[in-house]
């Protein structure tokens, strides 16, 4: 494939999608089969998607029906500073911090 001159600036759009649970093989007839309880379908999570990049979201959060946005953020925040604490990976889950993690998401989030 040849390269060709542009006519002029080419606007880029980029996009982080940040899902919960999503069915990723869907039967039509057997969804209600194998589904689990809080997960999306494949249509809600488009939606979203839509709408978000319509706002000029960057980043784009995908609910679960399992958890709230605040419990989400709370988790986010818990695992990025797993790096900036210099944590075990997904500490959330590691018996050493169990405790400290329930605390955390327990915690009022400042204003």
């Amino acid at each position: 494939m040849a390269a060709t001159p542009s006519s002029g600036p080419v606007q880029l759009m980029v996009k982080q999608k940040v899902t919960g649970t999503l069915p990723t093989i869907i039967w039509p007839g057997r969804q209600k089969q194998w589904k689990p309880a809080g997960a999306w379908m494949p249509d809600q999570v488009v939606d979203m998607l839509v709408e978000g990049m319509c706002a000029g979201d960057f980043y784009i959060l995908c609910p679960d029906n399992e958890v709230t946005r605040e419990v989400d953020n709370r988790r986010i925040t818990w695992a990025a500073e797993d790096i900036t604490q210099n944590r075990p990976a997904l500490s959330r889950w590691h018996p050493d911090y169990k405790e400290p993690f329930e605390r955390f998401l327990k915690a009022v989030t400042p204003s």
